[in-house]
């Protein structure tokens, strides 16, 4: 199956097939977007097989990203209503800090922290291993705080 067949083909549908299951047009965007730049990277896979099964691998992709981001959600703790005053309050005082950060620290802080993303994820999106996602985690984390700790002094 050629490549770049399979984005003009099967864009909508699998699109409409996102959004089924999503249930919000911005949600299946973002799974399609991922489920082509993931068949991008499997095009050596992709051209082996025929069009019936790069359809049906273009649809299990999207699917395992749904369920993906829907585990993502579920670990997220949820907030508290008397509680929204205090986060909102900590997100200003954090993101006031993290300006003080380099440009990949403040990007790791985002992805893990914000995005939800584990290291893994991050370092498949950054080409680094795992370990190092985390390591050079820690030490951001590390000097944020030491940041904001600078701050409350002042």
């Amino acid at each position: 199956m050629n490549i770049a067949d399979l984005y003009p083909k099967y864009f909508d549908e699998i699109t409409r097939f996102a959004r089924s299951l999503t249930h919000r047009s911005s949600s299946a965007e973002d799974v399609t977007q991922e489920t082509f730049l993931r068949a991008l990277r499997n095009s050596p896979l992709l051209i082996e097989m025929e069009e019936r099964e790069a359809r049906a691998w273009l649809y299990t992709t999207a699917k395992h990203i749904v369920i993906d981001q829907a585990r993502r959600e579920a670990r997220r703790p949820q907030i508290e209503a008397e509680d929204r005053y205090e986060d909102d309050v900590t997100v200003i005082v954090v993101t006031s800090v993290m300006k003080e950060l380099g440009d990949e620290d403040r990007q790791l802080i985002n992805l893990r922290y914000f995005g939800g993303l584990d290291s893994t994820e991050i370092g498949r999106m950054m080409g680094l291993p795992p370990a190092t996602v985390r390591t050079r985690l820690r030490a951001a984390v590390k000097r944020l705080r030491a940041e904001y700790e600078k701050g409350e002094r002042d």
